[in-house]
């Protein structure tokens, strides 16, 4: 549950606004937030600060804090901090996330991979469709690796730049083995039958 510390509330019609004020949620994280809604349009435009938070607070379905639709790689936490600011926009139906934050220890399950990706640390930001995540600090089981991304609109292939100072072979092909024997039955085992693609794979695009 929300716990509102301070907070100026004006009714206006339909319209309701909201702050600046400070909520808190669980283990005592707050966030400053401020913003507008209409509850005859739906339209509303929410922003968000604070200095330390679970990213769980954030995912979709609760949307205890902010209240709205899927936050870019926010949404594939599955556990984590983050910290800094984020504002949502939303005309109707339509609604879009900007702003710019840094995620820590946060844990993301690939399609792909024998492990999940652990983020250490990186820095994320956000602009509608067109996201970038730079100074990534990472690893997946015991391989390490440094990357930044980048996409920038729906349709196109995102930009991966990946380095990985030293890694062992037998453990790169161990953690890549649900993409390298993907298992399609008993003709495809006799080459009856070619091995089908995944469907995550089908829409997986990157450079």
């Amino acid at each position: 549950p929300l716990d509102v510390r301070t907070a100026d509330i004006v009714l206006d019609g339909d319209t309701v606004r909201f702050g600046p004020g400070t909520i808190a949620v669980s283990d005592g994280e707050t966030a400053d937030v401020v913003g507008v809604y209409n509850a005859g349009t739906g339209a509303a435009d929410v922003q968000g600060t604070t200095s330390g938070m679970k990213v769980a607070e954030l995912r979709t379905g609760s949307g205890s804090v902010l209240g709205a639709g899927e936050i870019p790689l926010i949404e594939a936490c599955r556990q984590g901090t983050w910290r800094g600011s984020l504002h949502y926009v939303r005309d109707g139906s339509e609604g879009a996330w900007s702003g710019a934050f840094e995620l820590r220890n946060g844990r993301i399950e690939l399609d792909g991979l024998m492990e999940p990706l652990r983020v250490v640390s990186a820095n994320v930001e956000v602009d509608g469709p067109r996201v970038s995540i730079t100074q990534l600090k990472g690893h997946v089981g015991t391989v390490a690796f440094h990357a930044e991304y980048r996409h920038d609109r729906p349709g196109r292939p995102a930009r991966l730049k990946l380095e990985i100072p030293e890694a062992d072979i037998a453990a790169l092909e161990e953690l890549f083995l649900p993409t390298l024997r993907r298992d399609a039955g008993l003709l495809a085992r006799f080459h009856l039958r070619r091995p089908q693609t995944p469907e995550w794979l089908k829409t997986r695009s990157v450079d």
